[in-house]
């Protein structure tokens, strides 16, 4: 995430809006987590790997989904956004500056795009090393890496996720090791 203090610097240096930056900042963080988690679990159940988890795991996978969808949907994504910037500006969040439907479903799916292209550095380096994947295998390791980077970006007791997101690949790869 720190191309995002970046796209600040760079964007005040043009003139945006402060309001804008602040918006469109936490909306693209928030939907490239989402994505990545979502897209993560569908991966790992596509790839029917939820047949080797316990109960507990897929409960929990299931819920992450069902939380996620509703936390990117725009009423729930607008609320939050109006809180927060009535919390750290004391005043009212302009409708204009509310995000739709069409917008997010829109980079919504160009970060599931970019997501799924982060398999394919993966899939060359396991053949580098001399192992064979199938289709099936490759969207499991995939999905275990896509989730896994998310979920230590996510994890704020740990520098970036420093650790986290390999604790994390392990849990999965131990399945097809």
């Amino acid at each position: 995430l720190a191309w995002v203090g970046g796209k600040i610097y760079f964007a005040l240096e043009r003139g945006v809006s402060k309001t804008i930056l602040g918006v469109t900042s936490l909306v693209e963080t928030v939907l490239q987590l989402l994505t990545a988690l979502l897209l993560g679990v569908v991966f790992l159940f596509v790839s029917g790997a939820y047949s080797n988890f316990s109960i507990y795991y897929n409960l929990f996978f299931l819920s992450a989904t069902a939380i996620g969808l509703i936390v990117a949907s725009p009423p729930v994504l607008n609320l939050l956004l109006k809180t927060g910037y009535k919390f750290i500006q004391k005043k009212t969040l302009e409708d204009k500056y509310l995000v739709r439907l069409r917008h997010l479903s829109g980079i919504a799916i160009l970060y599931c795009f970019v997501h799924a292209l982060s398999g394919l550095p993966i899939y060359f380096l396991i053949r580098a090393i001399g192992f064979e994947l199938s289709f099936v295998e490759l969207l499991y390791v995939s999905g275990a890496f896509i989730f896994a980077g998310a979920v230590g970006t996510i994890t704020i007791f740990a520098p970036s996720g420093l650790g986290v997101r390999e604790g994390v690949i392990l849990l999965f790869l131990v399945n097809v090791l």
